[in-house]
């Protein structure tokens, strides 16, 4: 008899017990990144998340981008490439584009010529991981300037000086890869 008084009771806690004191699971193991866009002699560094065991990482064409033991990918030459991470027996890829500073002028022309058809690059240096291109555009009796500075790890594009007033349709910044 007294045991039905409790029943109820006993049930509501079996139901919250759980709650209380949560069931330690392991997370998920998993790569922080499956594709990524490097620029020729930049860097990018892989990680996998959810375990402690140690990660072994190669490279399928080590003349495009190498890795080392930590996931540091460093890229050689334009071309594509898979990284992979052995974790015990299970492996975990990563798809690297490697592309040249060419083809990061030519993006940034490309995005830049959308917004101004009229706008023409006057000169571009790379410095460490930032790529400079300056460029103009026909205004009046004279021409306009426009600073424009990318990060080469991170694929943001910067637009600079003259973007307010002459180049008003870009934005402050914008990514033009990951």
């Amino acid at each position: 008899m007294r045991f039905r008084k409790w029943l109820p009771l006993l049930l509501i806690l079996a139901m919250l017990a759980p709650m209380a004191y949560p069931l330690q699971t392991e997370a998920a193991v998993k790569i922080n990144t499956k594709n990524a866009t490097i620029v020729k002699g930049m860097y990018k560094t892989l990680k996998i998340t959810g375990t402690s065991k140690k990660v072994k990482w190669t490279s399928s064409k080590k003349s495009v981008a190498t890795v080392s033991s930590k996931g540091k990918v460093t890229a050689k030459k334009p071309g594509t490439c898979t990284i992979k991470a052995k974790v015990g027996k299970k492996t975990y890829t990563c798809k690297i584009t490697v592309i040249s500073t060419v083809r990061v002028y030519k993006k940034v022309f490309n995005y830049v010529s959308k917004k101004y058809s009229s706008a023409r690059p006057m000169d571009a240096e790379v410095s460490g991981r930032y790529y400079y291109i300056y460029f103009f555009k026909p205004q009046g009796d004279g021409a306009v300037g426009l600073d424009v500075k990318v990060d080469l790890l991170t694929g943001w594009v910067y637009f600079g000086s003259g973007r307010a007033e002459f180049f008003s349709k870009l934005p402050k910044k914008v990514r033009l890869w990951k």
